[in-house]
């Protein structure tokens, strides 16, 4: 939503040309970012706080502007033509003011607040004594945040701003070009808004990625989110957020006007569960001041849950359903993947009572043969290093013509392995290699198969051939006392294997 919000007060400056591209320029800020983390760029302090002061600074100026001239009373109302009368966003009729719409109004206005969890998320990057100033810096966030906010409102309602449905231009771009005109200053006060915007969505890529990472580690979410990439960052978690977003992006058209409802919900319901979770705390751990603490947080848990069931409520058909499903879906998947690690773990884990069982007397090994060629020679020349009591190279002729080719190049270049060509008359090459290799199997003999593996170099090369390994492998895997083996031959790396004649004894 920050992204899109970004991108419609870009669009404010130029609502014909760059309108109907928000998607487009959207999702390139999202890869922009996505890429930037990915080559481990990290937060710093002068990236975010120029913008951020020439962003408090513009706007701050347009807000005692817009109040100076109103109390001049050189300026007017803003005017819309009929055309653009149409392109309004509706707004239902005035009523009477009940406790429900006092509570929507101010369930919205929690909703423009949001952003202040971000001083509690990175108490550790303070200078000591971190706490003492995290509480300073909130202060100052709320008192500007405050005021900024109560401005913008004060000049909207004089200056009669209304939304568009489009969601552009915004509202505050209507007031700056209301009050400033359209020259560098109101320029400056799009810029200033567009960066802070889109450095603000960086915040997820910075949090969610780490966040995950620790869910990762409980076993609520895939173990390849805890992967850390070549610049030590969380790159599969990155790669995640970024798709979502795009996801995102895309199916709501960059409207942020659809976005809203389920950026809320999802904030107000992490408000919710961290004031809860305090509280709860507060009872369990009852330290020093705990009183306070559960007064403190415990009314905020049930304001916080006050605006969450209104925004529920009132935004319900406009997209907050989605929210409504989708979170329960979530913890559901959450769940039912740690119960999935946990089984593993369970089957997994090794009691201290355990021993390794004695070897087993035999140790035969089967070299899957599809054609006698350099792969091959590399998968009979591991066979025989591993030693064992039989080695047999096993072809499946599900090409009659093709095996009795290969029996009869075996015995030309003196193999000193047994050949054993198996029949497949259904051409079921997986079932049969399958039944030929249970044969092999007894309660006092282990079987190990190599499976020859052409290693190509290059997306075209990979194209070109089949996976049949991978099939392979798949099959004899879940057979007891069966283990597969992959010999890789590497194309144009490896020499080609000489055949050595095998001297006897006397010699």
């Amino acid at each position: 939503m920050s992204v899109s919000s970004g991108v419609a007060a870009l669009a404010s400056v130029w609502p014909d040309q760059l309108g109907p591209l928000r998607v487009e320029l959207s999702v390139a800020f999202v890869v922009l970012l996505a890429w930037g983390n990915l080559r481990g760029i990290r937060e710093a302090g002068r990236i975010f706080a120029i913008p951020t002061y020439v962003y408090v600074a513009s706007v701050g100026a347009m807000v005692v502007a817009g109040i100076w001239r109103l109390a001049a009373g050189d300026i007017d109302p803003i005017r819309y033509t009929a055309e653009q009368t149409g392109l309004l966003h509706a707004e239902g009729a005035a009523g009477a003011v009940t406790v429900f719409l006092v509570l929507r109004a101010f369930a919205s206005g929690t909703t423009a607040l949001t952003g202040v969890e971000a001083i509690s998320n990175g108490v550790s990057a303070f200078r000591a004594p971190e706490a003492v100033n995290a509480k300073k810096t909130l202060m100052v966030m709320a008192a500007i945040m405050g005021t900024l906010f109560l401005g913008i409102t004060y000049l909207a309602v004089r200056l009669q701003a209304r939304p568009f449905d489009s969601g552009y231009p915004t509202v505050i771009s209507q007031i700056a070009r209301q009050v400033l005109g359209s020259g560098p200053a109101f320029l400056l006060v799009q810029t200033a808004t567009l960066l802070i915007l889109v450095l603000a969505a960086n915040t997820a890529f910075s949090g969610f990625p780490l966040l995950a990472s620790f869910a990762s580690g409980d076993a609520l979410l895939p173990r390849q989110l805890r992967k850390r990439g070549h610049r030590l960052v969380y790159s599969n978690g990155i790669l995640a957020l970024s798709a979502a977003a795009i996801f995102l992006i895309v199916a709501f058209r960059a409207d942020v006007h659809l976005l809203i409802p389920l950026y809320a919900v999802g904030v107000v319901t992490s408000f919710t569960l961290a004031q809860a979770g305090m509280t709860r705390r507060h009872l369990r751990v009852r330290e020093p001041g705990w009183r306070g603490g559960i007064a403190v947080n415990g009314v905020g848990a049930v304001v916080t849950l006050v605006a969450l069931v209104v925004i529920v409520v009132g935004k319900f058909t406009q997209g907050a359903w989605m929210v409504v499903i989708a979170i329960p879906l979530l913890v559901w998947l959450l769940l039912r993947v740690q119960r999935t690690y946990g089984r593993e773990l369970a089957q997994l884990k090794v009691e201290v009572s355990q021993r390794l069982a004695p070897p087993k007397p035999r140790h035969e090994v089967v070299v899957l043969i599809e054609d006698l060629d350099q792969a091959a020679l590399s998968a009979l020349q591991y066979a025989r290093q591993l030693n064992p009591l039989a080695i047999t190279a096993l072809h499946v002729a599900v090409d009659p013509d093709h095996a009795r080719e290969l029996g009869r190049l075996w015995s030309r270049v003196h193999i000193p392995i047994p050949l054993e060509l198996v029949d497949a008359p259904d051409r079921n090459l997986l079932a049969t290699v399958e039944e030929a290799v249970a044969e092999r199997v007894r309660p006092d003999t282990e079987v190990t198969v190599l499976v020859p593996r052409r290693r190509y170099v290059g997306f075209w090369r990979r194209v070109l051939h089949d996976q049949t390994s991978a099939g392979l492998t798949k099959v004899l895997g879940s057979m007891e006392n069966v283990n597969v083996t992959i010999v890789p031959f590497h194309l144009g790396q490896q020499p080609p294997l000489r055949l050595v004649k095998e001297q006897s004894s006397a010699d």
